[in-house]
């Protein structure tokens, strides 16, 4: 409504004063849209029962400031109603081509006949990371979520646009795969899990480590709305083959895996919580520490590649509700949004 405002006095105005006039208008304009999208992500994780996810969209697109805020109604599986919070840390921001004022990264695609379009192991594409799979029924998942030292690995290879898939042609005018932050999670432990990456990072990874994202046993994309399915690798690493509410059990348990609870305020290496093993042995951190991207998404008509939402499961360490923690929780974001409290966790077929 105040732009709109603005618009009719600035036109009114422009009659009087000129051309001069008109560049404040834009400025006006370009304040006021980008304030439904300034601030903190007050990703108040509402869950209601019976709810279809209608609410969970973000505020509008890109903000410059690489913030996002999102009013997102998130239901869970099952017709239980939870009013649960995850406030994520405030930094999540979409990655969707907008050069954004200082963080647009170049890393990608400037050293020519070096560069790589191909997997780890081929020639010019740099070395496969060394990262511990766990064996599942017809499926293998990694045992811990990508670390920064197995991203920084891809990051090395100077991975190219052309290697984007189908759906991730939208990122080419982008620059690169650089995560949020990652000079800062270069400067910490490399292995605590890479954050700060949107769908299309993570896809890229995975194929580019010849493996893929979570999917259904076999590879292809699971339903976005069968969040317990009996072929989902993911749910049912998680859930060790569908018995288990959490990795660990069927009871929360507080101090187990990195959530808000734990009190850490960041994400942990991974492997380094021994209660957070299942719900396969030796897969670690299916809850908390950092949402992990899957192969489900809603290519709902009518939305560009990059507005479609992706299924994320697992929590994070900024999870304050431990309905979150759940193996068949309900979650998802656009493909071009990022947080801190983000990464990766591949699968691949035996």
């Amino acid at each position: 409504m105040k732009t709109e405002i603005t618009k009719r006095w600035a036109a009114v105005l422009t009659l009087g004063l000129g051309f001069g006039l008109w560049g404040c208008t834009e400025v006006v304009e370009a304040t006021s849209s980008s304030d439904d999208n300034a601030g903190s992500e007050s990703d108040a994780e509402s869950e209601s029962a019976g709810a279809d996810e209608i609410d969970e969209s973000e505020s509008s697109s890109e903000s410059e400031s690489g913030s996002e805020s999102e009013s997102s109604g998130e239901s869970e599986s099952g017709s239980e109603s939870e009013s649960s919070g995850e406030s994520e840390s405030g930094s999540e921001s979409e990655s969707s081509g907008e050069s954004e004022s200082g963080s647009e990264s170049e890393s990608s695609g400037e050293t020519g006949s070096e560069a790589c379009a191909d997997l780890c192991g081929t020639p010019g594409c740099g070395t496969c990371p060394d990262a511990p799979m766990v064996e599942g029924e017809g499926y293998r998942i990694d045992r811990t979520e990508v670390s920064v030292a197995d991203y920084a690995l891809f990051m090395a290879a100077d991975v190219q646009p052309e290697f984007l898939g189908p759906v991730c042609g939208w990122k080419v005018d982008y620059g690169g795969f650089e995560p949020e932050a990652w000079e800062d999670q270069l400067d910490d432990d490399h292995d605590k899990p890479v954050a700060g990456v949107d769908w299309c990072d993570a896809e890229s990874y995975c194929r580019w480590a010849q493996k893929r994202l979570c999917a259904d046993v076999g590879g292809d994309a699971p339903s976005y709305d069968d969040l317990e399915g009996d072929d989902d690798e993911w749910f049912q690493a998680c859930s060790g083959g569908g018995d288990n509410t959490y990795p660990y059990g069927d009871d929360y348990q507080q101090l187990a895996c990195n959530d808000e609870a734990l009190g850490v305020g960041d994400v942990v290496p991974g492997g380094t919580l021994p209660a957070c093993e299942g719900g396969l042995d030796g897969l670690y951190d299916m809850s908390g520490n950092v949402w992990e991207w899957t192969a489900a998404c809603d290519d709902e008509d009518g939305l560009q590649d990059h507005e479609q939402y992706c299924r994320r499961r697992g929590g994070s360490w900024y999870t304050t509700d431990d309905s979150l923690m759940r193996c068949g929780v309900k979650s998802g974001r656009t493909r071009a949004a990022r947080s801190n409290n983000m990464g990766i966790r591949c699968c691949a077929t035996p």
